[in-house]
């Protein structure tokens, strides 16, 4: 479970700073993220509890400041990567929408791991 959280926060970072180019990677535990995530690259490093909750909220910090700075405007603003694989091409809008599911996502599987241990769950609309 510890890996699919990591990777969640890490994707965070990945598509804020890596994908649409913001500042803020150093405020996070992954300064490396398109190189090094939990879960992906990295499933040696253990994070406990408390890094965490470090990583979900330094993460999160980056998403409030985009969604309370970008304007609609903003969201139309595409990215490009020539240089990746396929020639990266999306907007500001849809890195978030599909930040959004992918965060969907992996609550879903916590969640299954939740419910087989008999523990409570998250509930994302409360």
């Amino acid at each position: 479970m510890w890996a699919t959280i990591g990777h969640l926060a890490c994707q965070r970072v990945f598509g804020i700073c890596d994908v649409a180019g913001e500042p803020g990677a150093e405020t996070t535990p992954f300064t490396n993220a398109a190189y090094n995530c939990p879960g992906d690259d990295d499933l040696e490093n253990f994070l406990d509890a408390a890094k965490l909750v470090e990583a979900l909220e330094s993460t999160f910090a980056l998403v409030e400041r985009v969604l309370a700075t970008w304007t609609l405007d903003d969201l139309a603003v595409e990215i490009r990567h020539p240089e990746w694989e396929g020639d990266w091409n999306e907007t500001r809008g849809f890195t978030l929408s599909r930040m959004y599911a992918h965060d969907v996502h992996h609550c879903g599987e916590v969640n299954e791991i939740l419910s087989v241990a008999g523990l409570e769950l998250i509930d994302l609309w409360n």
